[in-house]
């Protein structure tokens, strides 16, 4: 994934969580179970929470310059999520696009916009082991 240990390990649950409601959304088709429902979505929304506050950390720790926005991105995100939440619970969820939702934020964020710290991260510790040419 992105090289970085402890963040692939967190989206590799975070896609598990991510697959789970997925499961959960198509098998409301067979059976109504809002509780079970709202359930996967909990534990999903509740570990996304605690996963971009340690993301977010590990930015600061290695002097990431995209923090402010990779934050807002987060923020954003997090909205969207707090906002499907609310449609589960008034039962008022459009599934489709949370479906949509969650596959894009797989793809575009943890592959994409992820990638950047990752890059940054790889870069500055070649910069810090002395790898680089300097220059007289």
């Amino acid at each position: 994934m992105l090289g970085v240990s402890e963040m692939d390990d967190e989206h590799i649950i975070l896609v598990d969580r991510i697959n789970k409601l997925i499961e959960q959304i198509e098998q409301q088709y067979r059976r109504k179970d809002a509780q079970a429902l709202l359930t996967t979505f909990s534990n999903l929304a509740n570990f996304t929470n605690e996963h971009f506050s340690h993301e977010e950390a590990y930015m600061r720790s290695i002097g990431y310059r995209q923090l402010t926005s990779h934050q807002k991105i987060h923020q954003n995100l997090l909205s969207h999520i707090e906002s499907y939440g609310n449609q589960i619970k008034n039962e008022t969820l459009n599934d489709q696009k949370l479906i949509s939702f969650l596959r894009n934020w797989l793809l575009s964020h943890i592959m994409g916009v992820d990638m950047q710290y990752a890059q940054f991260q790889k870069g500055n510790s070649h910069y810090k082991s002395g790898v680089h040419k300097h220059s007289a």
